[in-house]
């Protein structure tokens, strides 16, 4: 046989490699563009998502039945903030904004923009910033019921029940007038505090009680105002003794956040500190009795 022969063999066999390797990436990304959009949760299972949004603040919960989205960090954090709460699909059930400052609200805009949004929870604080006047606007727009909070509201999803503590009254400050929530699934509870600081603080203290195996009794805690030395005083920290807690901050901020005082608070509350400047997006996986975290 010739060469030429041989040549043309080898040619067309490399021609039939090439396609079966490329239907089976094809295939792959399919795949994988699927679980993207479904991304099951596994039944009786949660994920409790602290995303890294850098200097700024956004919470997802994600179950079989709907999703839950407590902040939306800044504008330049939102497409990263879209790409992790989107594997839930693109409706998210509850979208909450614990207190109008652009770094936790700054995102809002484009997850609107971006996704089906069902249920809106404002905060019943009046200041009203340029980012926060216009994303009035869009949720006008949106057609999403709308609820104003305050201490005591409270609804359901997938059996779990998120209740809101705070505010109890108007401090006269957007960051102590923030929404501080508890979620409870079974036997896990979790505690989102916006950026609420002392004053808040005491007033749950007074309100909730000062002990341990009270309202304010968590197994995670999202720590106040990204670690400020002006939340998370030791007197709440021993009525919600945090198994987790659970710092959103930037790598290399100027604030210095967290404090070493605050660090030092959590130490000697016994928590196991997580942080989204050193570990990335937080991952808390819920199922029945059993507890993961892992950071991203």
């Amino acid at each position: 046989m010739s060469s030429y022969g041989k040549g043309t063999r080898h040619h067309f066999r490399g021609l039939a490699v090439f396609a079966i390797v490329l239907v089976l990436v094809i295939v792959i990304v399919f795949v994988w563009m699927q679980s993207r959009q479904s991304a099951p949760v596994p039944e009786d299972a949660i994920y409790l998502y602290f995303v890294d949004v850098g200097q700024a603040d956004a919470s997802f919960i994600l179950t079989d039945e709907g999703s839950v989205l407590i902040d939306a960090g800044t504008s330049d954090s939102a497409p990263t903030l879209y790409h992790t709460i989107n594997t839930g699909g693109d409706t998210l059930s509850y979208l909450i904004i614990t207190h109008p400052h652009d770094d936790h609200m700054g995102g809002a805009l484009y997850i609107l923009d971006k996704m089906d949004v069902q249920n809106i929870i404002l905060p019943m604080d009046t200041a009203k910033t340029a980012v926060y006047k216009k994303f009035l606007g869009a949720v006008e727009a949106e057609g999403a019921e709308v609820f104003y909070a305050d201490a005591d509201f409270s609804f359901v999803l997938d059996e779990i029940t998120f209740t809101f503590l705070a505010p109890l009254s108007d401090i006269g400050d957007t960051n102590e007038n923030s929404s501080v929530i508890r979620m409870d699934y079974g036997g896990f509870s979790a505690l989102f505090t916006g950026d609420a600081e002392k004053k808040s603080e005491k007033l749950q203290l007074e309100a909730y009680g000062n002990f341990p195996y009270g309202k304010l009794d968590v197994d995670v805690l999202k720590v106040g105002h990204h670690g400020s030395s002006s939340s998370s005083t030791a007197a709440y920290l021993k009525a919600v003794t945090p198994e987790y807690a659970v710092i959103s901050c930037g790598a290399g901020n100027s604030y210095g956040h967290p404090t070493k005082a605050v660090l030092d608070r959590l130490e000697e509350a016994d928590a196991e500190v997580w942080r989204t400047d050193l570990s990335g997006t937080i991952v808390f996986t819920i199922a029945g009795e059993t507890v993961t975290v892992a950071g991203g």
